[in-house]
């Protein structure tokens, strides 16, 4: 099993924001990067405007919840953010899995075992 490791640095994320591309659906921003290092790197990202920690902290264990059960499917090599957006946080668990799930696959990141 695939192991993700984190982003980490604002350097690392700027370069993602700015020479990757973006995909978005009610629940969720993703930004990707090829990195070509042959791991998945990922962020979650969640504002102040979501509510109090206790929000953010609950929408950022929801997605993360959702790479580790499909990180096996995850195609290495790509640099990940994950912005949440407002729907995020009433959001039904198969509706933030599904949603995150299809943005992995537009993105090409995704595939099937």
């Amino acid at each position: 099993m695939k192991e993700l490791e984190p982003l980490r640095g604002s350097e690392e994320f700027q370069r993602v924001f700015k020479g990757g591309r973006s995909l978005a659906n009610r629940v969720a921003v993703l930004y990707f990067l090829p990195n070509g290092v042959g791991k998945v790197r990922s962020a979650l990202v969640t504002s102040r405007k979501l509510g109090k920690a206790v929000v953010r902290n609950r929408v950022r264990r929801r997605f993360r919840e959702v790479l580790r059960r499909h990180r096996a499917a995850l195609g290495g090599g790509w640099d990940l953010v994950i912005m949440a957006r407002r729907r995020s946080r009433e959001a039904p668990w198969p509706e933030i899995e599904g949603s995150l799930v299809a943005l992995l696959k537009q993105a090409g990141v995704y595939h099937q075992p």
